[in-house]
């Protein structure tokens, strides 16, 4: 079953806005050889929330902040 959340991201790292793992203000890294989308379906794979992510859509850019909508395959 198809999901979605919200993240918010800089260059090197992303923040969950809501969900389980939107914790007390706990930014993930990007790691330099990795993209944003492999660093959140890591995340979330890892934390078994997701199967898998299908897509990230950007839903605000605010220079070098940007909103994007997480939609992922619930984990089973």
């Amino acid at each position: 079953m198809r999901a979605k959340i919200m993240i918010i991201s800089t260059e090197k790292e992303f923040h969950f806005i809501e969900g389980k793992l939107q914790g007390n203000d706990i930014w993930f890294p990007i790691k330099s050889d990795t993209s944003l989308f492999e660093a959140v379906e890591e995340i979330m794979t890892i934390n078994n929330i997701a199967h898998n992510v299908t897509r990230l859509e950007l839903e605000r850019n605010m220079g070098n902040c940007k909103d994007y909508t997480v939609v992922y395959n619930k984990a089973i």
